[in-house]
């Protein structure tokens, strides 16, 4: 009960399960897609209004990739230990002092875009985004675990969708500036939401995983009776340190490593390929949207398919769908092939990324998930965050993306390959 009143203001009367799944989605439409999506938009214009060089850009968007998930170990012990709102209030307070730092203190200074985007902002997205939020879904859902992260999940196709045009005609009205004080606000709010609304486990209101029960309600009958899982959920909760030494853990890492890298490219520097090709502005910026567009269909369609089929066969195809999309982007000079490139690279990219918090929690359990995904997040962003800076480095030589592109596309093979030996884990207690 003391747990209770010191972490929610509500008190529901229904099982919770499903308002947790919108509840976080809004949280994560708010700090992700305006701060991620519609900032790279303002970014582009900000370069193109002031004397930063792309390769600086890259360095923006390298830096904001590493610190996005360098802290994944600290957070992930910060979950397990003082809870998942605890994270989401350190990571939406930095993402307000970011968005004051970009939008009051930059003007196209180098050093104070790395600190504000680069620095600050990333921090705010590891400790406020995906992990506390995935893990808080994962205490509230099993049977249908895979569909609910994919319905939570678009909330940041929404807001790429929503952003970009929105932070483009600020930027157009106002300046680029006007994009960022727009974010601080709407992160103010989000802290609001999420003191009164987030609940992190059922058992904070006398409710379970899946089902009703209540604290007037005790008896078996109360719980949903589960059916068995079509697909491999582990029969155990694993320990941390047993899991580590999986090799299935690394083949993950690599799999996480090969779709995000290449995608983290087109982020970052796909609005200025596209722009070399002849297209316009406006027209460029749709690209942004049609990623939106790609990952919003995709994130809850491939999350509810992974209820049914292997989720890690469905983030093999996803890669290779991302992959695909990339590679389509060198030839990108019409408002048709835009779409065509942004809704594969989406699609590709939304679905593969409701795989990964389903396949750690599948195989290892949601106790151990939370320090297990924040292990891997760093590596994978310390191994992908040279991404942006080195296609950025490649233009300034070669004045062409075209090569960035062939190493990136090439290298998300890499994760294909750890795809198709990620197996599920055995252990000795297991019963598979």
């Amino acid at each position: 009960k003391e747990k209770y009143r010191r972490y929610n203001m509500i008190k529901p009367k229904h099982w919770y399960g499903w308002w947790i799944v919108a509840i976080c989605w809004l949280t994560y439409f708010i700090n992700s897609g305006f701060p991620m999506y519609g900032g790279n938009v303002a970014n582009s214009m900000m370069v193109a209004q002031t004397e930063m060089s792309r390769t600086v850009l890259g360095l923006g968007a390298t830096l904001f990739n590493l610190f996005s998930g360098l802290f994944g170990v600290v957070v992930g012990n910060l979950i397990t230990k003082k809870g998942a709102k605890i994270s989401m209030y350190v990571g939406t307070g930095a993402i307000i002092v970011a968005a004051l730092v970009m939008g009051f203190l930059c003007n196209g200074n180098p050093v104070m875009y790395i600190i504000g985007y680069g620095l600050i902002l990333g921090i705010g997205i590891n400790f406020g985004t995906a992990l506390p939020l995935q893990n808080t879904i994962i205490f509230w859902h099993d049977r249908k675990r895979s569909l609910s992260l994919g319905l939570w999940a678009t909330a940041a196709g929404v807001g790429s969708f929503i952003a970009s045009p929105i932070m483009s005609k600020l930027a157009g009205n106002f300046g680029w500036q006007a994009c960022w004080i727009f974010v601080a606000i709407a992160a103010a709010v989000n802290l609001v939401i999420i003191k009164i609304f987030l609940v992190e486990k059922p058992s904070m209101v006398g409710q379970v995983q899946d089902g009703y029960l209540t604290n007037s309600d005790t008896s078996a009958d109360a719980i949903k009776e589960k059916k068995p899982s079509r697909v491999y959920k582990t029969a155990v909760e694993w320990e941390y340190k047993d899991a580590i030494k999986t090799p299935t853990a690394w083949m993950i890492l690599l799999g996480m490593c090969g779709y995000f890298c290449v995608y983290i490219v087109v982020m970052s520097q796909g609005v200025n390929l596209v722009l070399d090709n002849g297209l316009e502005a406006t027209q460029a910026a749709m690209l942004m949207s049609a990623i939106g567009i790609g990952s919003l269909i995709a994130r809850p369609v491939f999350g509810g398919i992974s209820d049914y089929v292997e989720p890690r066969w469905v983030w093999l195809v996803m890669t290779l769908v991302t992959m695909a999309g990339a590679f389509l982007l060198k030839s990108c000079n019409s408002i048709v092939m835009v779409y065509v490139c942004g809704i594969l690279i989406g699609g590709g990219f939304g679905g593969a990324f409701v795989q990964v918090p389903a396949v750690i929690s599948n195989y290892y359990g949601k106790k151990a998930y939370a320090r297990i995904y924040g292990l891997l997040l760093p590596i994978m962003n310390i191994v992908t965050c040279i991404a942006p800076t080195v296609a950025g480095a490649i233009y300034d030589a070669n004045h062409s993306y075209d090569l960035a592109i062939n190493i990136f596309v090439a290298f998300g093979f890499v994760g294909v390959i750890g795809l198709l030996f990620a197996r599920p884990p055995k252990q000795k207690s297991q019963s598979v």
